[in-house]
């Protein structure tokens, strides 16, 4: 539930749930809502639908009367000012029409961050930023994260036995959890960019890591040399992305130069898939891939699901004497499927 204390919240939580409606079919843009208020009542509203379709402001502008003076247009992201799917939207804000623009963040997009302010103010056209702008991010936590800290959003996926075991055995494939919480996964791959996972797992298992129809596919990420799998498994029909980097490890005679290397290469990794234009990450591994996800420190979000079954031995999530006890996660939510429970963790910055 926002707080809400001023006018100006009042209007931009509308214009928040407006955002809300473009759901995922507007990735990889951000999804964004637009209230238009004339002597305090609201006399329109918008947001953006689709990718590549028209922007929430104007949808927003085209309900009304292009004659009126001195509305208020309410937008969660700084209006564009560049060409790209569409014009520029800043065109279609105009004075007298429209007297005062209130955003809730600037858009982090360096082809616009802080342009259109210039622009309008130009035209006498009052701005404010930064109304319940913690929670205009939190909606869009994919985008900002990828341009303000030129990485994926990564989100940690994991499924275990309610003893912790990944697998009952080494080398074979386990199934875990029921057919409910494989559908939140598969709704989940839907809304990232890419899906992550190690040769180990891809070479065990043969997964489709598709998103089953309820969604656009991610793109796959592979971790490990390709020439080491066979091009018979079901990933190679994808264009996988494929990322080796035992080259990068000086130490050539370590037994444990793939877990070794993977330790310190997730940032480059990340740095990889940023200048690739993936917005947000889902890692699927195994124990090794996602113990250096998590050791690394570079991921925010962690859905552990976990199944009411007592393997009593087998594969463990985490090797025996692994610490990450510096670590701050918080619960953000909790959900059953079915006798499974999801429990999804963030980290507390």
């Amino acid at each position: 539930m926002i707080k809400i204390n001023t006018k100006d919240e009042y209007f931009m939580e509308i214009a928040i749930q407006e955002a809300i409606k473009g759901e995922d079919s507007v990735l990889p843009n951000p999804r964004v809502g637009a209230v238009i208020v004339s002597k305090g009542k609201i006399i329109s509203k918008g947001f953006h639908q689709f990718f590549g379709g028209p922007h929430a402001e104007v949808y927003a502008l085209d309900k009304i009367n292009n004659k009126m003076k001195d509305a208020v247009l309410y937008i969660t992201l700084e209006p564009c000012s560049h060409s790209g799917k569409t014009g520029p939207c800043t065109d279609l804000i105009t004075f007298p029409m429209i007297s005062k623009v209130v955003m809730g963040s600037l858009d982090p997009n360096p082809l616009v961050n802080g342009n259109s302010i210039k622009i309008l103010n130009g035209r006498g056209i009052t701005t404010k930023v930064g109304v319940l702008e913690k929670e205009v991010k939190k909606i869009n936590r994919h985008f900002f994260t990828f341009y303000e800290k030129k990485r994926p959003y990564v989100i940690i996926k994991y499924a275990t036995s309610l003893d912790g075991y990944i697998s009952k055995s080494i080398g074979k494939s386990t199934v875990i959890t029921g057919k409910e919480s494989k559908k939140s996964v598969h709704k989940l791959r839907a809304r990232c960019d890419g899906i992550l996972v190690g040769r180990k797992t891809v070479q065990i298992d043969d997964p489709d890591l598709s998103s089953h129809g309820l969604g656009n596919n991610p793109r796959i990420v592979i971790l490990g040399d390709k020439e080491k799998l066979n091009s018979n498994l079901k990933v190679f029909s994808k264009d996988p992305i494929f990322y080796s980097f035992l080259d990068t490890c000086k130490n050539s005679d370590s037994k444990n130069l793939e877990k070794e290397s993977l330790f310190n290469n997730i940032a480059p990794l990340l740095s990889k898939l940023y200048h690739e234009g993936m917005q947000s990450l889902l890692v699927e591994g195994g124990g090794e891939t996602i113990t250096s996800f998590l050791m690394s420190g570079l991921f925010d979000e962690i859905h552990a699901y976990i199944a009411p079954k007592i393997f009593g031995s087998g594969v463990p999530l985490f090797t025996i004497g692994t610490k990450m006890d510096n670590l701050n996660l918080i619960v953000n939510s909790f959900t059953k499927f079915e006798n499974d429970v999801r429990i999804v963790y963030k980290l507390d910055q």
